[in-house]
């Protein structure tokens, strides 16, 4: 692993450790660590978490400002991410997955009856 990525992640730890939050921030707080410990995984992600002045305390009070008490994954990692790199866009993926079979990638094929089979 790169050092600033190491570095950026150790500092998002080591700042977990002492955080102390209101009821908002201590109800996100892991799961957006978590999701920002993975965004470190892009250099630059890191290296403006390693090197930066912004703090995980600051970045949580931002991420549930205004929240209004309740406040969806993506806006919370939406925010957790342009706190620390504002031009910074979190895209969100979602599929259905059902017994472990993907609607995506088990479509068949062969029950499919053409409208011009009908005429």
């Amino acid at each position: 692993m790169n050092s600033i990525i190491e570095e950026a992640i150790g500092r998002l730890d080591n700042e977990r450790k002492h955080f102390k939050g209101d009821k908002f921030s201590q109800a996100v707080v892991d799961p957006v660590l978590k999701t920002l410990k993975s965004f470190c995984e892009d250099e630059r992600f890191a290296r403006v978490v390693a090197e930066g002045d912004k703090t995980l305390s600051d970045c949580m009070k931002y991420v549930t400002n205004k929240c209004g008490g309740c406040l969806s994954d993506l806006d919370a990692y939406s925010r957790a991410a342009s706190f620390y790199f504002p031009k910074a866009k979190v895209l969100f993926k979602m599929e259905l997955e059902i017994e472990g079979h993907s609607k995506k990638t088990d479509v068949k094929t062969d029950n499919i009856v053409s409208l011009l089979d009908l005429l």
